[in-house]
Parts: C-alpha cells; sequence; structure tokens
C-alpha cells in the first residue's frame, strides 16, 4: 500500500457515517445471536437481515472508496481489499478447521465436500461471507461502471422475482441447493442499493416511517417463512428469503433516506454503539472462536423464557470478549489477523 493510499484511507475514517456504524453494530450483534447455542425465537430469525445490510454497506463504503480514486489507483484498491480478505479467510480458516473436526474426519471425509463445504464456505460460522465477498470484490468495478441511478427499482424488482422462483421450486435442484447463498447473483440488488446510497441525492421510494413499518412486519414473518422453506428443503438458505429481502432492503433506505442523524441515545451510548460499529470485522472473526470455547454449563441452550433472556445476554458477552481479544491481538501487532 502506497502512502497517498495511507493517506486515503485516514482520510476517509474521518468521514464516517455515524448511522453506517449504527446500522453494522446491530448486523453485528446480530450475527452473535444467530451463531450462540439458545432457542429458535421469532427476534433471533429476525436478525437474518444482518448478512443482507452487511453487504449493502460494503458495497456503500467500496463504491465511496472506489469515487475518490484514479483508474490505476482503483486497481490497486481492488487488490488490496482482496488481499485483505484471504489473509484472514486463510488464517481463520486454518485455526477453525483444526479445532472443528477430527483427525478422524479428515481422513473418512470425501474431498469434494472438503473443498466445496469446509473450504467452500461452510467450514465455520459465516465463512460463506468471505466467498460471497471475493465475488463480489472482483465484480464490483465492473458492476458500478454500468449502474444508473434509474436501473435500481428494475433490478430491486428483479431481485424480489428471483427470491421468490428459489423459495418456490429452485432449492429442490440439487446444484442450486448446493451452491446455496454462495452465489453472487443473490445479492446483486444489495449492492445496487449500497451503491444508491452512495450516491446523493438519494432516492424516496416510499415516506421514512412507512418504510420502517414495512421493514419490522418483513423481519417479524422471517419465522413463519423459514420455517415453511426448511418443510420443503432441508438445503435452502435462512437468507434468501422474500421476508429477509424486503425487511433488509426497506431498513437499509430508510437508515439512510434523511441527511441528518436522529439521536436517539444519549451520547455515551451513540459512541459505544459506534464502537461496536467501527469493529465489526474483528467482532465477525473471532465470534466462533469464543464460543467454541465457552464452558458447555454456559453454553447450553435453555429452552424457555428465561433461556430466551440469557442467550441474548450471553450473546452480547460474546461481542465484549471479541473486542477484548480484539483489542489484545492488534496490541500483539497481530491485527491483520482481524483485518485490522
Amino acid at each position: 500500500m502506497t502512502p497517498s493510499d495511507n493517506t486515503q484511507n485516514r482520510t476517509d475514517n474521518l468521514k464516517r457515517e455515524p448511522r453506517s456504524d449504527l446500522l453494522k453494530a446491530a448486523a453485528i450483534y446480530g450475527v452473535v445471536a444467530i451463531h450462540t447455542p439458545g432457542p429458535e425465537d421469532d427476534l433471533t430469525s429476525c436478525f437474518r437481515f444482518c448478512v443482507p445490510v452487511f453487504i449493502i454497506l460494503w458495497a456503500m463504503h467500496y463504491e465511496l472508496g472506489l469515487s475518490k480514486r484514479s483508474p490505476v489507483q482503483a486497481r490497486r484498491y481492488v487488490m488490496n481489499r482482496l488481499i485483505s480478505l484471504a489473509f484472514p479467510y486463510s488464517i481463520w480458516t486454518a485455526i477453525y478447521l483444526f479445532l472443528f473436526h477430527t483427525r478422524e474426519q479428515w481422513l473418512n471425509t470425501p474431498y469434494t465436500t472438503i473443498a466445496n463445504g469446509w473450504l467452500g464456505g461452510y467450514g465455520w460460522p459465516g465463512q460463506y461471507y468471505f466467498v460471497v465477498l471475493f465475488q463480489l470484490t472482483v465484480i464490483f468495478p465492473f458492476f458500478r461502471g454500468i449502474f444508473q441511478s434509474r436501473l435500481l427499482y428494475p433490478i430491486l424488482i428483479l431481485g424480489l422475482i428471483v427470491t421468490l422462483i428459489s423459495e418456490a421450486f429452485l432449492w429442490k435442484f440439487h446444484f442450486v441447493s448446493g451452491m446455496g447463498d454462495r452465489l453472487f447473483v443473490y445479492w446483486i440488488p444489495y449492492l445496487a442499493l449500497g451503491i444508491t446510497l452512495s450516491r446523493p441525492p438519494i432516492p424516496s421510494l416510499l415516506p421514512n416511517f412507512l418504510m420502517v413499518i414495512i421493514s419490522i412486519i418483513a423481519l417479524s414473518v422471517c419465522k413463519y417463512e423459514q420455517a415453511w422453506l426448511a418443510s420443503q428443503s432441508d438445503r435452502a438458505s435462512p437468507y434468501i428469503l422474500v421476508s429477509v429481502y424486503v425487511g433488509s432492503i426497506f431498513l437499509a433506505w430508510a437508515s439512510f433516506f434523511r441527511s441528518r442523524q436522529t439521536e436517539l441515545f444519549t451520547t455515551k451510548v451513540v459512541t459505544a454503539i459506534e464502537f461496536v460499529g467501527r469493529n465489526t470485522f474483528p467482532i465477525f472473526l473471532l465470534n466462533p472462536l469464543v464460543i467454541y470455547l465457552l464452558p458447555p454449563e454456559i453454553a447450553a441452550p435453555i429452552h424457555n423464557n428465561s433461556g430466551i433472556a440469557k442467550h441474548y445476554i450471553l450473546a452480547m458477552l460474546v461481542l465484549i470478549i471479541c473486542l477484548c481479544l480484539a483489542r489484545v491481538l492488534r496490541w500483539l501487532r497481530m491485527g491483520s489477523f482481524i483485518g485490522t
């Protein structure tokens, strides 16, 4: 990385969008809550917005980064982003495959399962997100070059149609279910919205309060749609759902539609949440390790109301421990292990 790139990165950090960090903080807590052992309840299903929202915000910041660079700098920027993904992906895949699979499993598992599953996105919680980002990082410069704001609505409608078709019958095909949600085509609409949010003025689809209401309603029915889809195919993705698609898009759109941030909390609380939002990548990488190391008596799920409360408290504890571990790794000059 050249000094000019370092300067540009510092400038980008100084101009961070607070609403982005707040939304990322909510999304990463959702990721940790989904990964943390506990009873499956309505709120856990609602957190399925986390990955689509991450993709939208990732695309928004990617577009902002590319728009400030010359073509030569942009190519270097793309390559640096790929490297910043590849290194932690390789390190943590090696660590988690060692922890999660015994020697006997390595010897008795078909090579195709190891390559397509353990190394291809399903070797540890959240690994598939890297597979998606590798694809999107490469195609993004080409996509942004042909994308125009007037194409947003057709792309969003097409994405809804693809989601409906996938739910209706595509998951029944072995190739489609085998690819799962790793294929980049499912995430293109989120790229389009992310680019749009980075290019003001942001178009108004509906009044802001109505978009929030639609998002809440859509995410509230996610549990039931997911249960129905699971009864149709045991290999279907809980993220390729109409409820998740609609809820995530309206949530992100509503969050960035207004130009002024509305203060909902005290300054200290906002600062703490923004800090979490600025450290989502280390939390994403470390939370499987922290959950794996939890004592069994703490991690064992309790299937009642007190168990649900314990689940979300435990998820918050996991998140805090991840932040502490990230601090230690940076102190040990091992920040590259967690992408920082």
